[in-house]
């Protein structure tokens, strides 16, 4: 079977203007923050507990929080220093209120012993599985759910097809494209863990149609490994990314409206988490840093490994600082990011990218009807109605209006002639639907 795959182009979506990235370099890791911030909830995983108390004194990977139910994935110190406090704080990308563990540095860096592994070929996927859960590795992407959990439902529903992202989310962002080019091996080992576990006839990597040293790259890894795996290179579209987009890309499989992927036997992962997964297998190593991609008004662009729960400000530092004044900090990337006040906040999990740009105006007038949102909207929906609903609390309708399949990937908003915050109207509706739901 060949490697590579015939070229696919995304069916929806927005085309994206050609921007000028600057060049970031190789990944490097970010400055060991002072000071971290670790939310006891992360996405749609369950809360934990914190396991140690103020005055205490942890390592870095040591466990901090946990809980007993399947839905939590423990929270590991980033950082070897002191608990500061645990406190409630607004969580700065969601605006919901969370249990946090304040750790200050104390300028050292030592670790709790990994214990690493050479080989897990006589491990049941019930190990390995236990093994992912227990590194507190999340989902990037789909509502940071446990990978764990993902794993589990994925088997129960017995999935064909394993398709890897290689995407990054957004403009200017290009940690995956760095992940593949340099940590390719973790990357496919990881992949291949996942192949163990839930044994697909089919094993799918999406990568940009224009990283052809991506592609290059994995597979000259996948012939030296031997893996049954093959590459599909796509021409994207805004939003790509996300799963189900890639999956009808990529398939040519529709995920049924409130569907899963796994409705339709597939299971999708990011580069970045099947590294995690490798390192957590095969190292013994917790989810404590990934990749993050500093673009935009800076000194100094680049790519870098960073600790869990380091603050916006300090990556902002570790790229030279900002070279603008009047600026706004956004968390994500331009169309489906979110604009951050508080830069001691930590960036969230799930962000792959902080962007300073120059501070703009806009000027919302009254929706014009142009369905400009309607044709961009990648999942077949109507955005225009949302603000009108959202505006005089007419949530139910909203919610009939299929508000629960939008993937908030904010091309609606993108589109839009009039610049209605189409994006943060539906935010608002789901946090208050999931509110009344619970």
């Amino acid at each position: 079977m060949s490697i590579r795959l015939d070229k696919k182009t995304s069916k929806r979506g927005v085309p994206l203007p050609k921007v000028e990235i600057p060049a970031t370099g190789s990944i490097e890791p970010a400055s060991l923050p002072s000071t971290v911030i670790l939310p006891l909830q992360r996405g749609g995983s369950v809360p934990n507990e914190p396991l140690v108390k103020k005055g205490d004194f942890v390592l870095v990977g040591q466990v901090i929080a946990d809980s007993a139910d399947d839905g939590a994935a423990p929270i590991h110190a980033s950082i070897q220093g002191e608990v500061a406090k645990i406190a409630t704080d607004v969580d700065a990308s969601t605006g919901e209120v969370v249990k946090t563990i304040i750790i200050n540095g104390n300028g050292g860096d030592e670790s709790v012993a990994y214990k690493s592994t050479d080989g897990i070929e006589s491990s049941s996927s019930k190990e390995i599985i236990k093994k992912i859960r227990d590194a507190g590795i999340i989902s990037i992407g789909d509502g940071m759910v446990p990978v764990h959990s993902k794993l589990v439902d994925e088997l129960k529903k017995k999935v064909d097809t394993v398709l890897l992202s290689g995407y990054d989310s957004e403009m200017y962002t290009t940690a995956n494209y760095h992940l593949m080019l340099e940590y390719g091996q973790k990357v496919l080992s990881g992949l291949n863990i996942i192949n163990m576990i839930l044994a697909p006839a089919n094993v799918y990597i999406a990568v940009e149609a224009s990283r052809e040293d991506a592609m290059a790259s994995i597979e000259k890894l996948i012939t030296e490994n031997k893996y049954n795996f093959s590459v599909v290179p796509v021409k994207v579209k805004y939003p790509v990314v996300e799963e189900k987009i890639l999956i009808d890309t990529v398939l040519d499989v529709e995920v049924p409206m409130g569907g899963v992927p796994a409705d339709v036997g597939v299971a999708v992962f990011d580069v970045g988490v099947a590294k995690a997964i490798h390192e957590a297998v095969y190292e013994g190593k917790p989810y404590i840093d990934r990749v993050v991609t500093v673009a935009g008004a800076v000194s100094k662009p680049k790519n870098l490994s960073v600790r869990s729960g380091a603050s916006i400000s300090s990556l902002i530092d570790s790229c030279g600082g900002m070279t603008e004044t009047d600026v706004q900090v956004i968390a994500g990337g331009p169309i489906s990011g979110t604009e951050q006040f508080n830069l001691d906040a930590p960036l969230s999990s799930q962000d792959s990218g902080v962007l300073v740009m120059k501070a703009q105006s806009t000027h919302v007038i009254d929706c014009i009807n142009c369905c400009d949102c309607v044709e961009a909207c990648p999942m077949g929906l109507r955005p225009l109605l949302y603000p009108k609903q959202v505006a005089v609390r007419r949530y139910t309708e909203a919610q009939e209006s299929y508000i629960d399949n939008c993937t908030e990937c904010g091309a609606c908003a993108y589109v839009c002639p009039s610049h209605i915050p189409v994006l943060e109207y539906i935010r608002i509706a789901k946090k208050v639907l999931s509110k009344v739901s619970k």
